[in-house]
C-alpha cells in the first residue's frame, strides 16, 4: 500500500520546476544589488543576438515536450501519476528537454537583462535541478515503468542529444562546464579590474 501511495503522487515534487529557475534569477538580482559586479559585457548587442538564438532553441525544446505530453494525454504536474513513458520524438534525443529549455530561457534572459551573478550561480541552479528534481523523477519512473524505463535509460544520458563530439547537452557535463565558466568569468573580471587600476595609476597627474 505504501508503494502504491508513493506512485499515486508521482515524483512527489510539489513546487513547479519553473519557479526554481525564477527564484535563482531573483537571487542573482539581489546579489547584484548587495555585492555589485559591474561589466560592460551585458550591454553589448551581440549578446542580444545570442539571446534570441537561445530563446528559439528553448521554445523548440519546451514546445516539443509539451506537445508530446498532450499528444499522449500525460501530465506535466509532478504530484500526479504518469500515464505513459515518453521515449519518442524529442524524448528520443534527451530525457529532460523541458529542463534544458528552461535553462536556455534563463541564459537568454541573462544575456539581455542579467549580470555576472546570474552566470556565477547558474551551476548551482543546474545542480539543484539535477539533485532535487531529476533524480526524484528517475526513481519514480523506475518504480512506475520498471524494465521499460531502465532500457530507455540505457539508450540515453541525462540531457544528452547523442552528439558524441560534444557534451553540451549532458546535464552532468553542463554542470562542470558552467562551473568552469563561472570561475573563468570571475578571474577575467578580476584581471580586467586589476589591469584598469594599474593603468590608471601609471597615468600622469
Amino acid at each position: 500500500m505504501k508503494n502504491q501511495t508513493d506512485l499515486s503522487k508521482g515524483p512527489g515534487i510539489y513546487i513547479p520546476p519553473p519557479l526554481f529557475y525564477v527564484l535563482f534569477y531573483f537571487i542573482g538580482i539581489l546579489l547584484q544589488k548587495n555585492i555589485p559586479v559591474h561589466s560592460d559585457l551585458f550591454n553589448r548587442n551581440v549578446l542580444n543576438f545570442f539571446a534570441v538564438i537561445l530563446l528559439l532553441a528553448a521554445i523548440y525544446f519546451i514546445a516539443r515536450s509539451l506537445f508530446q505530453f498532450f499528444k499522449t494525454k500525460n501530465t506535466v504536474i509532478l504530484i500526479k501519476r504518469a500515464t505513459a513513458l515518453q521515449t519518442n520524438n524529442i524524448y528520443a534525443f534527451t530525457r529532460n528537454p523541458m529542463y534544458l529549455g528552461l535553462a536556455l530561457v534563463y541564459l537568454a534572459i541573462t544575456c539581455i537583462f542579467g549580470n555576472w551573478w546570474h552566470i556565477i550561480i547558474f551551476p548551482l541552479l543546474i545542480i539543484f535541478v539535477q539533485e532535487y528534481i531529476i533524480k526524484k523523477e528517475e526513481k519514480y519512473l523506475e518504480k512506475e515503468f520498471g524494465e521499460e524505463y531502465l532500457n530507455y535509460k540505457k539508450k540515453s544520458e541525462k540531457m544528452d542529444l547523442r552528439i558524441n563530439s560534444s557534451d553540451l547537452y549532458n546535464f552532468n557535463s553542463l554542470t562542470n562546464c558552467s562551473l568552469n565558466l563561472s570561475f573563468k568569468f570571475c578571474l577575467d573580471f578580476k584581471s580586467l579590474r586589476f589591469t584598469k587600476l594599474t593603468t590608471n595609476r601609471q597615468l600622469p597627474n
